[in-house]
């Protein structure tokens, strides 16, 4: 008999316990869904893996796991850019650049081509070290990128292009637009103060 009752109180032990490991086990849980990511990240499913990363910190951002999953999203790979802007960068690089064009004969002339392609070369330059140092801050972040602190980023990231144009070029933007703009006003540029405008004028009879 007594054998009986203690039966009965292990087999009632034992059905309150299940809910409660069952509920800490679920397939749902932040440590089943690291351990999934896990699995994905190890056969080579960078980005699903990134995804379910990405899923334990906004759904269990006070989880422990939640620190481990934002530790891994660090030490995983950049995240391949949208296959929207692929085409696009492919078409391009199949066309060759055009030659430049020989430079006027005209001094004058020619030191306004010289300086509309310096302008242009340094803005083109300026727009990358700022898309580089955005994509780099991007993928050290990730999802914890601050608003606030990205304008201030933004602010000492155009700082640093700037001086690089400054370093390469041995002036700035704007010196280079009012310095061509001066060239156009010697030249009686009427129209659009730029490279062309001066190659109008050398075929002007």
């Amino acid at each position: 008999m007594n054998f009986a009752k203690l039966f009965v109180i292990i087999i009632a032990l034992l059905t309150l316990a299940t809910p409660l490991h069952a509920g800490q086990t679920t397939p749902d849980s932040p440590q089943n869904l690291y351990l999934q990511a896990g699995k994905e990240e190890r056969s080579g499913s960078v980005a699903k893996a990134r995804e379910i990363y990405e899923n334990i910190i906004d759904r269990f951002p006070e989880s422990e796991f939640a620190v481990k999953a934002n530790d891994r999203l660090l030490a995983l790979p950049p995240a391949k850019q949208k296959s929207e802007s692929a085409p696009a960068s492919s078409i391009l690089s199949i066309f060759t650049p055009k030659p430049s064009k020989p430079l006027p004969a005209e001094p004058l002339l020619r030191r306004g081509v010289e300086t509309a392609r310096m302008k242009t070369e340094a803005e083109v330059l300026r727009r990358e070290e700022l898309a580089r140092e955005r994509e780099r801050y991007a993928v050290t972040e990730g999802h914890r990128i601050n608003r606030s602190v990205l304008s201030e980023k933004e602010s000492q990231w155009q700082k640093a292009a700037d001086q690089k144009v400054l370093d390469k070029f041995g002036m700035t933007l704007d010196e280079m637009g009012a310095k061509l703009q001066q060239i156009c006003t010697e030249a009686k540029v009427t129209g659009e103060c730029g490279e062309e405008a001066f190659y109008l004028l050398s075929a002007t009879p």
